[in-house]
């Protein structure tokens, strides 16, 4: 199960992520390849309309599955040029460990 500072963090986190967030789909597959999501989210998250509707699947589905979830949506994060949210999500967290184990 995920952290609970890392759902937290998360769920304090939701609006500006939501607003922030950028290249999606990148961050989707990304997940997808760490195996943090399985292909039936994936196709759920895709499915959405818009890509705030699609953050908003991923942060729901994100705490659903394990403490790997966390760190690898940080690494994801960064792969993607999303350093600002990375940035937001370690000082909200005041120093949860956001790297994996």
């Amino acid at each position: 199960r995920m952290d609970e500072k890392h759902k937290t963090v998360l769920k304090g986190l939701r609006p500006f992520i939501v607003q922030n967030l950028g290249f999606i789909m990148g961050i989707i597959d990304i997940l997808f390849s760490k195996e943090v999501l399985c292909e039936d989210e994936k196709d759920t998250i895709v499915a959405e309309k818009t890509p705030q509707q699609q953050i908003r699947c991923l942060l729901d589905t994100l705490p659903r599955r394990g403490e790997n979830a966390f760190p690898s949506f940080i690494e994801a994060l960064k792969e993607t040029g999303n350093e600002h949210i990375v940035k937001k999500l370690e000082q909200q967290g005041e120093g949860a460990s956001c790297s994996p184990t």
